[in-house]
Parts: structure tokens; sequence; C-alpha cells
């Protein structure tokens, strides 16, 4: 009966110390999220361990430290608590207790405001402008997010600076307005060198006619009827010459490959007639007869010059390619 009472008596005892071991390890938890406990000393069976808790967020400061980020921590009214390193480099030294305000350029610190009143609920991020205390411009991502449980620090902040992804970006589109540049340039040249070919033809399209007429009204061997035909023509073909040197000083028609085109009521018979006899002489001269017929009047709607031009190319390549 004694040994009974002393078996259960020892049980109590255990019981109590292990309640009283873990009120101690509940207590030492509660300690160490609040804050209060700087070390731990673990029993062993051969010896005591002690682990120092003041230097367990070290890795993660380091790593905060030494990130390419700016990272900064905030009030609830914006002042600066800490910042690492980085930050201390993009804005020209420390700034704790400086007002982030005075880092934002004007037109951002709106936008800013808008960010902190929504990183309250969830996680704030978007482009702004900031400036150095010299007023350098460092365009930066900014990504907010909110402490819930601290009442002095409010707001975590990261900064990454674009400097160099920006003007990566403007080089791009500087090479790109380059390279349109020259392709608009290489076809308005290209444009240029086809008028100007088409033009050299046409300019010596009415000179063939004329010539030919100016020829037999130097031989003398013509009536008065052959003479007002001839004197006709090359005023006909001087209209159109001067019509070509025109379009040739038009620089922006030279440069857009664009003739000017008129439209309006012509007897296109008529205009075939009389480029026909302007390269009478012409065909004589190759020894290539030439003839017009027509069988009845074509009205139509066009531009009598251009549409001389057309003629006389036609019956000066006829003339021209027409073997004796």
């Amino acid at each position: 009966m004694e040994k009974h009472r002393s078996d259960t008596a020892g049980l109590e005892r255990e019981n109590e110390c292990l309640r009283r071991e873990l009120q101690e390890a509940r207590e030492t938890i509660e300690a160490i999220r609040r804050g209060e406990v700087d070390a731990l000393v673990v029993q062993g069976p051969r010896s005591n361990q002690v682990f120092t808790l003041h230097g367990a967020d070290r890795p993660y400061r380091l790593f905060i430290e030494e990130m390419q980020q700016a990272a900064v921590t905030l009030s609830q009214k914006a002042t600066i608590l800490y910042h690492n390193r980085r930050f201390a480099e993009m804005f020209g030294g420390s700034a704790l207790g400086r007002d982030f305000h005075d880092f934002l350029a004007p037109e951002s610190r709106p936008a800013f405001d808008s960010m902190m009143e929504r990183a309250k609920t969830s996680r704030a991020a978007e482009e702004l402008n900031c400036c150095s205390p010299q007023r350098t411009a460092i365009p930066g991502f900014v990504a907010i997010s909110a402490f819930p449980s601290d009442e002095t620090i409010a707001f975590c902040m990261v900064i990454a600076d674009l400097t160099e992804q920006k003007q990566h970006e403007e080089l791009v589109a500087a090479e790109s307005a380059l390279k349109a540049a020259k392709a608009e340039a290489e076809r308005a040249n290209r444009a240029k060198d086809e008028f100007l070919a088409v033009l050299s033809h046409e300019l010596r399209t009415p000179l063939t006619s004329m010539m030919g007429w100016v020829r037999m009204l130097q031989t003398r061997q013509f009536d008065e009827e052959t003479q007002r035909k001839a004197l006709a023509v090359i005023e006909r073909n001087v209209r159109v010459q001067a019509h070509l040197i025109e379009d040739l000083l038009d620089v922006s028609r030279l440069i857009a490959g664009k003739l000017s085109v008129e439209k309006n009521p012509v007897e296109f018979g008529m205009i075939v007639k009389n480029t026909t006899d302007g390269f009478e002489q012409a065909a004589k001269a190759k020894g290539v007869r030439l003839a017009f017929q027509c069988s009845g009047a074509f009205p139509l709607e066009g531009d009598e010059t251009r549409l001389q031009q057309v003629a006389g190319n036609i019956i000066s390549n006829a003339i021209k390619f027409t073997p004796v």
C-alpha cells in the first residue's frame, strides 16, 4: 500500500514537471515572436547549446543591402525609416528621416500618394519619375507593400532604376527612326531617278518633232500652208516642252514621282492628228510613211497635254523602231 502511494506521488511530480516545461516553451515562443528574447539555451544530454537570435535576420539584411534595387521602409506619412546601400547610391547619400516626396518629380507625387493608399490593401506598382537632390531625373519602377503588423513601419518599397532600360529603348527607337528615314530617302531617290528617266524621254519627243519642221523651214522650199502648219506644230510642242519643264522644276512632285493630271473635255482624234502632223518631217527623214486615218470623232475627258505626250511617244517609237 505504501509502495502504491509512493508511485502515484512520483507520477504526479513528473506530470507537474512536464506541465512547467511545456508552459516555459510556450512562453519562450511568445517571447520570440514579440522580439523579447535574444538567445536560447538548449539543454543537451552532455552539454548546453546557446542559440543567439540577435543575428538571425542578418542574411536577409545582407541580401537587402547588396540587392541591385533600392529598398526602403516608410512610415504612414512617407518618412524614410530605412534604406539600403543602393538607394543611397541612386539618390546621393543617406536620406533617413526625409520625406520620400522630396525624391519624386512633382508630376509623379499624386500617383505615389495613390499607390500608398492602394498598398494598404494590396501590392501597388507602377513607373514613376524620381529625382536626386541635384534634380537628376531617375525613371523608376516602384512597388509598395504594407506592414499590417507594425504601427511604426507602415510600408516597404522597392525601386528599380530604369535609366539604362529607357536609354536602350531610346536608342532602339532612334535606330528604328534612322532606318525608316534611310528607307524613305532611298525610296525618294529611286522615285527621283525614275522620274528623271521618264522626263528625259518625254523631253526628247517634242524636240524630235520640232527639229524635223525646223529643218524643213530652213530649206525655204514650202508654201504658205506648209509654213502655217510647221509653226502650229512647233507652237504645240513648245507648250508641251514648257509643261514638262514645269514638272521638272516642281521639286515636291519630283521627289514623290507624281505628275499632275487635268480632266477636261477633249477631242482625242484631233490630238492624235496634230501629233501625227508634228512627226511628219521626222518620218520623211527616216524614210517612213506616216498617215492618219480617223472614221469619226472621239470625245473624252482627259489632260490634253498628257494625251499629246502619250501619242507623241507612241508615234516617235514607231518611227524609231520601224525597219526601213
